[in-house]
């Protein structure tokens, strides 16, 4: 009776294995396990101001007529409709939005604005 090595089986085997498994081990871990990253201490200092250039998304909701995409001109002014024209140059985007929510009172029953700085 011949006896044979199991050795080059056995080597077969691991090399398969490693072929198979390999990809799913560089993949890491799933994106649910995946922390979400913190910016570190002290990068962020202040909140993002508006300026000329800046292209903006206004929602009033259910709206669409008063929903605009605009850009900040280079006075700092963007033009709305029934408002006219608003200073945005050097607000955030909070502070416009409530500037406009409060502008459209005299038009609207408590108008709903969102915006958005794409």
């Amino acid at each position: 009776m011949k006896h044979t090595s199991i050795a080059p089986y056995l080597a077969a085997v691991v090399a398969a294995a490693f072929c198979t498994l390999a990809p799913l081990a560089a993949a890491g871990p799933k994106d649910a396990d995946k922390k979400p990253v913190q910016p570190a201490p002290g990068l962020i200092s202040e909140e993002y101001r508006l300026g000329p250039g800046d292209k903006l998304r206004i929602e009033v909701y259910k709206d669409t007529q008063l929903s605009q995409s605009v850009q900040v001109r280079p006075d700092g002014k963007i033009t709305l409709p029934l408002i006219g024209d608003l200073d945005a140059s050097n607000h955030t985007p909070i502070e416009l939005r409530d500037t406009i929510a409060t502008s459209l009172k005299e038009y609207i029953t408590n108008p709903t604005v969102t915006v958005i700085v794409p």
